[in-house]
């Protein structure tokens, strides 16, 4: 059983309606959608961003995926997630119908210009996005400090 499968404009929607406008804020913004295909390099569709230079995305191994920006700089990166230079604090659950089935997590990586997104399925072992949530997109939603 997989991930329920929600549509990217619903996810669009969402995320319009829950993040932070740039009018209302001085921090700078970037929000995306993660879509993968098997094990191939995940592709992003980004909402909105004012970041600079654009982000660009790689795929490190199965469940590990690198956001590089020179923008990105440590200590100023605000994530749902928590901040703790590879020791993210807090994964959000990716549920089907009736149970957990994995995890996923993004977080500052020290400085190295990039910000790391790790996918576990529910034994926290790293696996593919797509492995747990099919052609569902992951919602990323980061804010850079002034």
């Amino acid at each position: 059983m997989g991930a329920r499968n929600v549509d990217e404009e619903t996810i669009r929607r969402w995320i319009s309606e829950n993040s932070s406008s740039p009018s209302t804020t001085s921090n700078t913004f970037y929000t995306s959608l993660l879509l993968q295909s098997g094990s191939s390099l995940p592709t992003e569709s980004v909402v909105s961003t004012d970041v600079t230079p654009a982000p660009t995305l790689a795929r490190v191994q199965a469940g590990v995926y690198n956001l590089h920006s020179t923008a990105f700089i440590a200590g100023k990166i605000i994530t749902p997630f928590g901040n703790f230079n590879g020791d993210a604090a807090l994964f959000l659950p990716i549920i089907d119908t009736s149970a957990v089935i994995g995890y996923y997590t993004y977080y500052d990586n020290g400085g190295g210009g990039f910000v790391t997104i790790n996918v576990y399925n529910a034994a926290f072992v790293l696996v593919d996005w797509s492995t747990l949530a099919g052609a569902s997109a992951m919602p990323i939603d980061i804010k850079l400090l002034p």
